[in-house]
């Protein structure tokens, strides 16, 4: 019989990037992987809660300014390429700078 490997579920982790070593003789047990000092690695999900939302909310933000800029693009069918990126840059620089700010504040709020 062939050994395997021990298997790395990250959906039982605590923190994004981390992931604990399933044991063969008990698949239910889990242990945190170390991390890169060689000590676990532990988030709470409060602290990274405002975080998932922010990049959520970006991504539907996102995904909607492209929507847009192809609506408006459509409307036009000769002129459609420089329809698109002058609607989708006109959209998408205000709303990745509110983001830049908004994950610099959240980061700041965090160390306090």
């Amino acid at each position: 019989m062939q050994q395997s490997a021990p298997e790395y579920n990250a959906f039982q982790s605590g923190a994004p990037g981390s992931a604990r070593v399933l044991s063969e003789e008990h698949p239910s047990e889990a242990t945190p992987a170390e991390g890169p000092m060689g000590e676990a690695q532990t988030v709470h999900l409060a602290s990274g809660l405002p975080r998932l939302v922010l990049t959520i909310t970006v991504n539907l933000l996102v995904l909607a300014e492209v929507f847009i800029a192809m609506y408006f693009a459509a409307q036009n069918p000769d002129e459609i390429t420089p329809i698109f990126f002058k609607v989708l840059f006109t959209l998408l620089l205000p709303t990745l700078v509110l983001a830049f700010v908004a994950k610099r504040i959240l980061a700041r709020r965090g160390k306090r």
